[in-house]
Formats: structure tokens, sequence, C-alpha cells
């Protein structure tokens, strides 16, 4: 599960808070959908994750959505309307933060390259998987494993195609 059935990610460390934040920078845009964005919208702002870069928030619903003082772009077209929005920002990369249904259409369109697993020490019976059922197979290979602290581990993979 990535958060429990509210939303909710208080159980979060802050140690991995920081790994994705400094993964999120140094890639320089964050893709997500309407939902987990209006979930960020309420954080305080030193925890959004890509305070400089380039937000793009997949809705075909809310068009007007926007955060002070952050370069946020809104697309209805899916992941290839973010990759047009990528490309034409002269970048190469992107997170994909979420939600679940978020990541099930990049997974899908085969636009994943690499994948980061954050593994805390609690259990959920309950909650928001990571994504949701879609028709995509991916073999991955494992290319490192850190120790974020004592409690949690962040495993790196890259997809094999």
């Amino acid at each position: 599960m990535t958060a429990k059935t509210d939303g909710n990610i208080d159980w979060v460390s802050p140690e991995d808070f920081r790994s994705f934040s400094t993964t999120c920078q140094k890639i320089g845009s964050i893709v997500m959908g309407r939902r987990t964005f209006q979930e960020y919208q309420t954080l305080p702002p030193q925890q959004y994750p890509l305070p400089d870069g380039l937000t793009i928030v997949l809705s075909t619903t809310r068009p007007d959505l926007s955060l002070p003082g952050r370069n946020v772009r809104v697309v209805a077209e899916g992941p290839s309307g973010a990759v047009k929005i990528i490309t034409a920002s002269g970048l190469s990369q992107t997170c994909v933060v979420g939600g679940h249904t978020t990541w099930a259409s990049f997974a899908k369109e085969g636009l994943v390259d690499e994948i980061y697993l954050d593994i805390e020490p609690y259990l959920f019976g309950q909650g928001m998987p990571l994504f949701l059922p879609a028709d995509f197979e991916y073999h991955l290979k494992l290319i490192e494993t850190k120790n974020l602290n004592s409690q949690t581990l962040q495993l790196h993979y890259r997809v094999e195609k």
C-alpha cells in the first residue's frame, strides 16, 4: 500500500521524504494525478518535493489546478500529454509520483524505466495500492539497495526491456 485508505501518509519517515525530494530535484520534473496533487496542496511549502522544477498534473476535470510559487502544468491527454510537455521543456526524464491510476497508465504505455520502492515498517490491510490493475508486465533488475534509516529500506530497480 502507498497510503492509508484516506490518503494519509503520516507514517512515512523523514528520511524517506528526503530521499524522495532529492530524487525529484535531481530529475527536475514530477507527474501526478489530480487527487495526489490535491493532497500536496495541503502540505506545508517546505514539504513539497520539487520547489523549483516542473510539476505536471494529469486531470480531465480540473484544468484550473495551481500551487502558488510553483511551475504547475495541467494536462488532460494522459501520459502522452505529459511526455510532450517534458520534452518541450528540454527534459528527458520525470518522476511519476502517483497515484495508482497515474502510475498504472504510465506502466501500461511502457513509459517506466526505473522504479524506487521504499519499504517502511508498517502494514495496512486496506489502503491505496501502488497501481490499479492494468495490462502490463515488467521484469525488473535490482540495481541498488539503500538503508534510508535503521528501519526503512529503498530498492531501486531498472526495467528490463
